[in-house]
C-alpha cells in the first residue's frame, strides 16, 4: 500500500528521487550551492504537503541534507 501512497509524488525539475521500500533520496546539482538549496526545499515542501494529503509525515528525525562536492 505505501508504493500506491508515494507512487505520484510530484516530480520538480532537476531534481530527482530513488525510493527504497520506505526511504527516499532526493538529489540535485548545481555549481551554485544556492540553486541546490532552492531546489530541494522546494522538493521537501511539495513532497510535504503531498503526504500531508495522503494522512502521512515526512520523520523529520530522519531527514538529513548532505552536500557533496570535488573541492
Amino acid at each position: 500500500l505505501f508504493i500506491l501512497y508515494i507512487n505520484d509524488i510530484p516530480k520538480i525539475d532537476k531534481v530527482r528521487y530513488n525510493l527504497y521500500v520506505d526511504d527516499m533520496a532526493i538529489h540535485t546539482s548545481s555549481w551554485r550551492l544556492g540553486t541546490i538549496q532552492n531546489r530541494l526545499n522546494k522538493a521537501c515542501n511539495k513532497i510535504s504537503k503531498h503526504l500531508n494529503k495522503w494522512k502521512l509525515k515526512m520523520n523529520d528525525t530522519k531527514t538529513e541534507f548532505i552536500i557533496f562536492t570535488k573541492r
